[in-house]
């Protein structure tokens, strides 16, 4: 007697694929290979029908995560974008220390710049994570479909 990996049925020695889910018999190093012989799965009484809860698997993570990815650096721009002056002025003066002058140069700009890409960047970390959780979870329910 062996127990089929998938379904957990146990199943005659007689026999290399399981007769109610249709799964294959792990034949490892100690697997008695006397009296095995090769049956159709067309001859077994069950038809096998694929499981595929695996499509669905991470399908949320993925949906979350695409959302996340787009909509928060989108509020990360647009806080940039408005409070422009504001945020220019205290990195202006967070810079030189001293109060902000009526024209900023050209230099602050720049890695005011700078540094709303990288806050852009960063803002979109957390729903690549999320995409990519979902991804993995879908790859692993499949590798262990495999098994």
């Amino acid at each position: 007697m062996w127990q089929c990996i998938k379904c957990g049925q146990n199943n005659d020695d007689r026999v290399n694929i399981c007769p109610h889910c249709g799964a294959a018999r792990s034949a490892g190093r100690f697997a008695s290979t006397q009296g095995m012989q090769n049956t159709s799965v067309s001859s077994v009484s069950a038809p096998y029908t694929p499981d595929l809860e695996h499509a669905k698997d991470g399908k949320l993570f993925r949906f979350i995560g695409l959302i996340l990815t787009i909509l928060l650096p989108a509020i990360v721009l647009v806080l940039a974008i408005v409070k422009h002056d504001a945020f220019l002025s205290s990195l202006y003066e967070w810079l030189l220390g001293s109060d902000a002058a009526d024209s900023v140069p050209f230099w602050c700009h720049a890695f005011y710049v700078i540094l709303s890409f990288a806050a852009l960047l960063v803002a979109a970390l957390p729903g690549l994570w999320t995409l990519c959780l979902g991804k993995a979870l879908r790859r692993l329910h499949r590798m262990e479909e495999l098994l």
